[in-house]
């Protein structure tokens, strides 16, 4: 089948649809793997908010059919129905953006780079059409909103983007979990307090225990964790520092955990656990998961 007949055999009744809307496209980005068709947007006035994001839903469609070549080898049906979903999730949520937000989206889809990415997403779920990394590029895709072009943030979203589908649910899970017992971003200093965040933050992450080498090595080659010889500190000594726990020793703490949900005994696997630290691109892509996973929403931020 020819290029022309493949692209038409990919549309659905939604992207047929969307052709209809007129506007003129510009091609201002070509390289060998990728093509992308933008198109010189409406100035957004504060009054044309659901045209001109018919606008950019037609672009998202035309970019991601001149690049589905790329995905022959998956039912094709399936590809278009993926790269839709996550399509109209992210619309969806930037319809749902304040004006000033909504504003800079606008400027910010113009550009290639943030095309780029957006077909990378698109790619990743198409895919594997795992609910979890759609949710995952959602949100790496949505703080990229909050960013400049070309900022280390910005820059580290984009790999955090294109490292995703090289890894598996449990390895992200994996890395998740040594980031929310090592390098917690909460302060609370209750008990309950920390119940609630042990509950809501640490529990959905202990699936990935036992802990498979094999996961740890792929993470490791990927230069998202870096082991060194040194061991780690007792999770739960550390989960006391972090949150500021008062008046507790390591020992109450376990009993206390155990007696929450006794899934939390699988930290003790960590106790000897060798040392190691987290990259910042695999700090995004934790941040985003437990987003993903929490509700929570966490800024990704890498400094300049």
């Amino acid at each position: 089948m020819d290029i022309t007949g493949l692209s038409i055999a990919l549309l659905t009744p939604i992207a047929i649809t969307l052709l209809t809307l007129k506007f003129t496209l510009k091609k201002i980005y070509n390289n060998s793997s990728n093509t992308y068709n933008n198109c010189h947007i409406v100035n957004y006035n504060g009054n044309n908010k659901k045209e001109t994001l018919d606008d950019v839903q037609y672009i998202i469609n035309k970019n991601f059919d001149n690049n589905v070549q790329q995905l022959v080898s998956i039912a094709r049906e399936e590809v278009n129905k993926r790269a839709m979903e996550l399509q109209m999730d992210l619309i969806k949520q930037v319809s749902e953006f304040s004006e000033k937000r909504f504003v800079k989206f606008i400027e910010l889809f113009k550009t290639p780079a943030y095309q780029y990415s957006l077909i990378e997403a698109q790619k990743t779920y198409a895919i594997y059409g795992d609910a979890n990394k759609k949710n995952i590029l959602l949100d790496l895709l949505l703080k990229k909103t909050e960013e400049k072009n070309e900022t280390l943030t910005d820059i580290g979203i984009n790999i955090a983007i294109e490292t995703i589908k090289k890894l598996t649910k449990k390895q992200i899970d994996l890395m998740s979990l040594f980031y929310v017992v090592y390098w917690s971003f909460s302060e609370n200093s209750t008990e309950e307090d920390f119940k609630d965040f042990a509950l809501k933050v640490i529990k959905p992450f202990l699936n990935v225990v036992p802990i498979n080498a094999n996961n740890a090595k792929h993470l490791e080659e990927l230069n998202l964790l870096q082991f060194n010889i040194n061991k780690f500190s007792s999770p739960y000594q550390v989960l006391i520092t972090n949150h500021k726990l008062q008046n507790i020793s390591i020992d109450n703490l376990k009993h206390l955990m155990s007696s929450w949900d006794e899934e939390f005994k699988k930290l003790d696997i960590l106790e000897n656990t060798q040392g190691f630290k987290i990259t910042q691109i695999a700090e995004a892509i934790c941040r985003s998961n437990v987003s993903a996973m929490t509700s929570i929403d966490l800024p990704i931020r890498i400094d300049e």
